[in-house]
């Protein structure tokens, strides 16, 4: 069951996001130093499937030269104040 958000909150986050990075879409980098979690944390989350832990995300594979995959993560501005927010 999902938490309901603060709007007070929300608003607080949302300006403050938009404030600081002055884009829509944050790279998982940014919202590794947000939210205080480090990147192999990030990835056990994922791998485990606990998305109840990190804001939702999209992520596209690329293909590197040597034919292994690289995964880029993307978080809407949005949807990261949300997760704040809670």
């Amino acid at each position: 069951m999902q938490q309901p958000i603060n709007k007070e909150k929300f608003d607080f986050y949302i300006n403050e996001l938009k404030t600081r990075f002055k884009k829509e879409v944050l790279n998982a980098k940014d919202v590794y130093k947000l939210i205080g979690i480090s990147a192999p944390t990030f990835a056990k989350y994922v791998e485990n499937q606990e998305f109840n832990s990190i804001p939702k995300f999209k992520k596209t594979i690329y293909k590197r030269a040597d034919g292994q995959d690289y995964i880029k993560y993307k978080f809407n501005l949005y949807d990261v104040a949300e997760f704040l927010a809670k």
